[in-house]
Formats: C-alpha cells, structure tokens, sequence
C-alpha cells in the first residue's frame, strides 16, 4: 500500500471510530439485551441460532440468508496479525482467509458493512481474530527469506490506523530459541508464530482490538490460541517466574536440577499449547513446562481480550477457537486447571469430528463426547462443534440442540441451495422452540443459584475425565476414558462428565484456582448412581476419600474402577512432581462393598469380545429407558447402535429427551458423489418406545413429540404418538421410527 492511500485510509478509519462505537452501542440487538452476559459471566449469552462462515460475506445468499434466518450469532471476517500482512496480497481471497476483496482499505470497508448488516437484522457479529501466527511465505520459500507479515510490518504498516509501531523490527515480536534464532513452523504454508509473553507483542494485539471495535465489530473468537516452543528472554523470565512461585527450592533441585533459579538459562522450554509431550518425555521439566505454557497463554489472552477488548466495550462477546478432535489431550485448553477453562469467554467453538467420506458402518462420526467434555469443563456455557462436514449438516444440528450446543461448523456454506435450506429448516426450529423444549437461557432470578434457574442435563453415570493423569504423563488415561465413553453412548447411558480435579471440592490445582465446596453432596457426586474412573492413575487422598463418603450415602451406589486406580498423590503439589503411591492400600475400603457394588475392569476387557457392559449400568431403576419394537414386541436397548440420548429437567418441572441417530446409508452417499445435505441420506431408525418406571422422577401427565426432519418430498415428517399403561403401572410412550432427530417432551 502506497504512504498516500495510507493517509486517505487513515482519515476513513478515524471516522470509523466514531461511527462504529456508537452503533456498537445503538445496536446491542436481541442477545445482549436478553442477557446482560457484560455485567456478569454467569449470565453468558444462551443461544440456539448461529451461523459461521470463512469466505462468501459478499454474496448475495449470505445477506438473504442473514434477512431470512436472523441468526443470534454470526461468526465471520477477519482481523488481526495475519489479516494484516495478507490481505494486501492478492491470493488473499484464497485460502487461508478467504477475504471477500484485497486491500486493507476495501476489506475494511466490507467489514464495517458486514458488521451493520449482522446487526440491522437483529444479530451479534463475531469476528475471527488471529493471534499469533502468522504467513510467512509458501511451504516451498526460502526459510532465509521473510516475507508476508514482515514486509507488511516494515513495508506498509498503517500507522493512521493502528498508531505508532510496538517494536522496531518484526523479529522483534515473534517467538525464539534459546540462542536467539527466529523459529520458523510448517503447516500448509511456513509461518512464525508471535511470543504472548513479549509485551511488544500484546500491545502489537491490542492495538489491533481497538482498531476492530472501532469498526464495529461486536465480539471476536481469536484463532491460533498457540504459544510455541519459544525460549526467548521474555519466555525465558516468565517461566522462571513460574518454577519459583510454584515450586519450593528443595524441589527444584530435587525434580529439575536447578540449583539458582534467578540465574537459570534453558537451553530449550518445550512446552508448548497445543500439544502433549512425546512417548518417553514426559518428565517433571517438560510436565511443566507444558502446564505453564498453557497458564502463560491464558494470561496473555485475559490482558488482550478481557482487560483490553472488555475495557473498551464491556458486553465484547468472547470465544476461542481451539481443536478438540476426539476428546483429545493435545487441545490447547488439555494443561488449563478448570478454574481458568473458558473464563471470561461467552461461547466455545471447537474444531473436531471431521466429516469422512470413507467411513465404515459403524464410524457414527458424532461429537456427543466432546459435547459432554466442554459442558463438563466450561460450565455449560453454549459451544459450537466447528466440523468441517458440507454432508452431515442435519444431524450435526440435531446434536448441537440435544447438548445445549449451538449449531455447527464450517463448509456449511449458503450459497449452495441444498445447505441453505437445511440450515434454515433448522435454525427455524430452534427459533420456533427455544423458550421450550430448547431452552437453554439462564434466567436472572435474585437470590437463586444459576442451576435452579436454567434447564439441567440428568444423567445416573458419571464418567471421571482423568486430567490430573495426563498432567502427570499418564496419557493413556485418556485413551480408556474415550474407549469407555464412546462405548457407554452408543448404548444410550445416559453419562455426564466431571473432572477429577474437582472430585474433593477443591480445584486448587498450579494456579492458585479453587471451587470450595462438598462435591459429595446436592448437585454433585449424590446425583449419579454409577461413577466410572477410567484408569484415572492420579487421585489425592482427599478425593479418594470424597469416593469413599459418596459410596456410604446410597446402598445403590455403584463404583466402576477400570484398570488401576489412584497411583499417584499429589500432596497438594503440581501433578507434574506427584509421588507414587500404594493404590490398592488407598482403596482398600472398596472390598468392603462387594463385588456387585464395586466393579473392578481389566483395561484388555474393554476391546475383548462379548465384553459385558451392562455391569457398568446403575442398580436403580433408571429415570428411564428406550426399548424398540421388534416384530411386534418391545425390546430393551443393550447393543451399542447409532442413537445417542440426552434427558433434561426444565425449570417448570418438563423433562425433555432428546435422541439423535447418526445412521446413514454410505453406499448410496458414496454413488452420488456430492458433498452436500443431498448424500447425507439418514437410515431412520427401528420404532422406540420409551418406558417411564412407575414413582420414577418423571411424573408428567401429558406429552408431545417434535422433529425438524422431512420426508424426501421437503414436506414436514409426520409425528404419531402412542402412550399407555402395563400391567406394573410402568408408562410407556412410542417415539416412533427416528430419521435424525426427535424430541420427548413431558409436562
């Protein structure tokens, strides 16, 4: 960009300041008027209706579908680093970013307009913020030669809008060695990443943030939440900073082999966010190093977007882009003490469960782990299941609703006709449906806690998520606990999630982070009647004993120990230095109960045929269950199939349960060739009855059946309901054939 184009941009963007702050505050639409999440975090906005997309803000479906639909959230643009030094360039409306137009000027132009049209049609608009990567060149370029973000930052840097340069140089921003060499990464393109911990840096994004709110961006969802492997001198005294506050002097010569802190250089810092340390490196350093990592991020991230972003406009909505895939303990959050997971943000979006052409039967490609893992770790707040699936559309929204989510992911593109309808069938029924069966508002009532105000999910099975193991470089704690959860959902038990940090009340993990209070009681471990530990290898002797008071309050209660269990003792300490213990000594107390109440599995079990699975089922009569008809007799549901079940309690005394089926027919999808709705092609399921136990929980009188799903003429799916009494006083309700997705609902 020529210095003259910079002074005319420069006089547009400063009136842009003006405009776009007092429509930011003119414009608050629907969501923030409806929750008040600015003033307060545990009022984050609920909402059912969301679209995203990378690229096609300038077309004309993407304003039809914004006056047609009226999504709460539109998640769209771009701002930030990479941004910046891109979109001069003219394969800027290529990949990555998929600009609607080059030039810094023009695009920003498009920006402000996109932002007022998502607002005028009464929605909040979200814009990715990349954070610290950014394009140096094509995989094929030289790594000698800079380019992109560096010729842009000492080439073209606007200084009318973005005000005088943090650092002289680029290199002065971007992470390090330990020798002071630039690092360099490869991922589709070669990219430097930007230090967090350089204060350079976050004034170089907090400039940035105020430029964006100044053109009228109502919230952002930040990508590329990475800190790499840098041992830069701003890294180098952060981390040191870290091992001294949490670490006493005898341990770090104990477990480190650091003699003087104050003075220590290392040669290299691995931990990085994402990531888990290799097979075999999982030493007390890198452990470490790992946690900090994540922690350093976090830091930087609530100065930048909380302090910064939130400072300027206070009802900012927040979110971060992070990369789950399967449960996975590599995502950026995997090192994050729960106290911290998702603080300050209103929504998270997620990367995970890739659409795969080449399935198998059986490969159901569903997110509901990964949606009870976020419920579980952020405190219910709404998600989104970023999948990258232009086929699956259905049943991908299917699940969002039965999870409390709000829709899905990328590649549902509008200006395919076929996407366009799906989504608008939808979120239409989300609309029609969130002040009842979808309801997922908190509502704001003095002197009530959040959780007797706002639907809760219920569920007899609680499935411990081993995070302190992983801490500890136990990582194959979290492959039993995914083995075990998928398996458990694909025979409709109905599990929620809880981490063991919290399982004796006290989170106070590195960090200083705690939630006081009796887990054992009310709404914690006293409303399941099965609680699993999937090889969870690292439990306190506080929590050990919190299982032990849970087991004594109900004759009922079942304790599931898969492989060993409770190795490890932290002694209040990091995870990182955690002490092996005698863990059948610890868990003595369990022999006690028997065999029927404290089941013990061997990890080879899990895999082998015929495994029995029921005998991790609750000894109770459950809330209630699904049966299928079967030559016109009711069966009970045992094997694992493609339904999945979620069952809430709303506010009102309603309980809904929601069933999605993930079937599909692959070989007709795979002869059609087309990756859209049109070869999704759902396998509707066998007729289900729901039986409802006599003086169970549920005592509704009246019922209604819902679905969004069509028949193959587009017309509305027909919905019978059949409801009667057996001979035991038990009542049952047929939900009929399920295509993708139904909802029970009783009053």
């Amino acid at each position: 960009m020529k210095m003259s184009s910079l002074n005319r941009f420069a006089v547009i963007s400063a009136a842009f300041v003006s405009i776009g702050l007092c429509q930011a505050q003119e414009n608050r639409g629907p969501v923030a008027e409806r929750f008040g999440f600015g003033a307060d975090e545990s009022l984050s906005p609920r909402f059912r209706t969301f679209y995203v997309t990378w690229g096609a803000t300038e077309k004309p479906e993407f304003t039809r579908y914004l006056e047609e639909v009226r999504p709460d959230i539109v998640q769209a643009g771009w701002y930030g680093p990479m941004f910046f030094g891109y979109v001069g360039l003219k394969q800027s409306t290529g990949y990555p970013m998929q600009l609607p137009v080059s030039g810094l000027s023009a695009c920003w132009e498009q920006w402000r307009e996109m932002h007022g049209k998502v607002r005028a049609n009464g929605g909040k608009s979200v814009a990715h913020f990349t954070v610290t990567n950014v394009i140096r060149g094509p995989e094929k370029d030289d790594e000698s030669k800079p380019g992109l973000f560096a010729d842009w930052y000492t080439n073209a840097w606007p200084e009318g809008l973005l005000g005088k340069r943090p650092a002289p140089d680029w290199t002065d921003l971007v992470s390090k060695d330990a020798s002071g060499k630039v690092l360099i990464d490869h991922h589709y393109v070669q990219y430097n990443a930007l230090c967090v911990n350089n204060p350079a840096t976050r004034a170089l994004l907090k400039q940035m943030v105020q430029a964006a709110l100044a053109n009228g961006a109502d919230g952002f969802m930040t990508t590329y939440n990475y800190r790499r492997a840098c041992a830069c001198v701003h890294c180098q005294e952060a981390f040191r900073a870290h091992l001294k506050r949490t670490f006493s002097q005898q341990e770090l010569e104990r477990h480190f082999g650091i003699a003087d802190i104050d003075h220590a250089k290392f040669e290299k810092i691995p931990g990085q966010t994402p990531g888990y340390p290799p097979e075999g490196e999982a030493d007390p350093f890198t452990l470490a190093s790992f946690q900090w990592s994540a922690m350093a991020y976090k830091a930087a991230w609530d100065e930048i977007f909380l302090g910064e972003g939130r400072g300027a406009k206070p009802d900012l909505i927040l979110g971060q882009w992070d990369h789950l895939g399967n449960v996975g303990v590599t995502e950026e959050r995997g090192f994050l003490p729960i106290g911290s997971f998702a603080k300050g943000e209103n929504y998270l979006w997620h990367s995970g469960n890739h659409y795969n052409p080449d399935a198998k039967p059986g490969d159901d490609n569903d997110g509901w782990l990964n949606g009870l893992y976020l419920r579980a770790l952020a405190g219910d707040k709404p998600y989104v299941m970023g999948r990258y699936d232009s086929v699956r559309i259905r049943v991908g929204q299917a699940e969002a609703m039965a999870l409390g989510g709000a829709g899905t992911g990328l590649n549902n593109t509008v200006t395919d006709p076929a996407a366009f309808a799906v989504l608008k069938r939808s979120l239409g029924f989300a609309k029609a449906h969130e002040g009842d069966v979808l309801d997922a508002h908190i509502r704001a009532v003095p002197g009530k806690p959040v959780e007797k105000v706002q639907p809760m999910m219920l569920a007899d099975t609680c499935l411990v998520i081993p995070r302190q193991s992983a801490w500890a470089g136990k990582r194959r704690s979290f492959d039993t606990f995914r083995k075990v959860g998928t398996e458990l959902v694909r025979r409709q038990q109905r599990i929620m999630m809880m981490s063991d940090e919290v399982l004796a009340g006290d989170a106070s993990v590195a960090g200083g982070l705690s939630h006081r209070k009796d887990i054992v009681a009310g709404d914690g471990l006293a409303k399941f009647r099965v609680v699993i530990l999937p090889e969870v290898l690292a439990l306190s002797e506080d929590q050990v004993r919190a299982l032990g008071r849970w087991m004594g309050q109900r004759a009922d209660n079942r304790l599931v120990i898969i492989g060993d269990a409770a190795m490890l003792d932290n002694r209040g300490r990091p995870w990182a230095i955690a002490a092996t213990v005698d863990g059948k000594q610890r868990m003595a107390w369990t022999s006690a109960y028997g065999a029927e109440r404290v089941v013990r599995v061997d990890v080879d079990a899990l895999a082998a045929e015929g495994m029995d699975w029921g005998v991790m089922r609750p000894l109770s009569e459950p809330a209630l269950d699904l049966w299928v008809e079967r030559s016109g007799a009711k069966v009970p549901m045992r094997d694992a199939n493609s339904l999945r079940v979620s069952l809430y309690r709303h506010p009102d005394g309603a309980h809904v349960l929601h069933v999605v089926n993930y079937a599909r027919d692959l070989a007709k999808a795979k002869q059609l060739k087309k990756a859209n709705p049109d070869a999704e092609f759902p396998i509707v399921s066998e007729p289900l009855w729901v039986r409802i136990p006599k003086d169970g929980e549920i005592s509704a009188t009246k019922s209604r059946i819902l679905t969004p799903d069509v028949r193959e003429d587009g017309s509305p799916e027909e919905v019978g309901r059949v409801e009667e009494t057996d001979g035991k006083g038990d009542r049952w309700i047929k939900l009929g054939p399920v295509t993708v997705y139904r909802i029970l609902e009783m009053r």
